[in-house]
């Protein structure tokens, strides 16, 4: 019989942590006698082009509606680089989260963060003034809405 508290628990992550850690390398198609290199990716077949010879390499892939282009790289590795830092930074924004999610994590942690912090004045106030949990509260909130004059509460 086996003892399931052996097994170690696995951790989810998130798909951007995901996509962080892992690359899908591009593979490339030599022609022209070496003078051309061809990649797939995103579903067409010549998505990145890499044209030129010895000290001056082209590569252009298709961006916006029309063709982007960087011309003069030294070798054609440096172009491949290029090819694969595009690739996998259109790759990492596909996964990350959208702009009002991303949003909405920063204002619940922001809430959560403020919470904490009335939650420790109220401790203070009932230890310090020897009042009750409700009365502390009450103090708590005129000094958040302002109604205590020269006295503010700080996030």
């Amino acid at each position: 019989m086996s003892d399931k508290s052996k097994i170690p628990a696995i951790k989810p992550i998130d798909d951007l942590q995901f996509i962080e850690h892992v690359s899908v390398q591009l593979n490339w198609i030599v022609g022209g006698l070496g003078t051309a290199a061809y990649a797939a990716a995103f579903e067409h077949p010549r998505y990145y082009t890499i044209a030129g010879r010895a000290g001056d390499w082209t590569l252009s892939h298709p961006k916006a509606g029309a063709l982007f282009v960087m011309e003069g790289l030294e070798t054609q590795i440096a172009a491949r680089r290029a090819a694969q830092e595009h690739f996998d930074s259109v790759v990492r924004a596909a996964f990350a989260p959208a702009p009002s999610q991303q949003a909405e994590r920063e204002r619940a942690a922001d809430l959560a963060h403020r919470r904490k912090l009335d939650a420790e004045a109220v401790a203070a106030l009932v230890k310090v003034l020897d009042v009750n949990k409700t009365f502390a509260q009450q103090i708590v909130v005129a000094i958040f809405k302002g109604q205590v004059p020269h006295v503010a509460i700080n996030y």
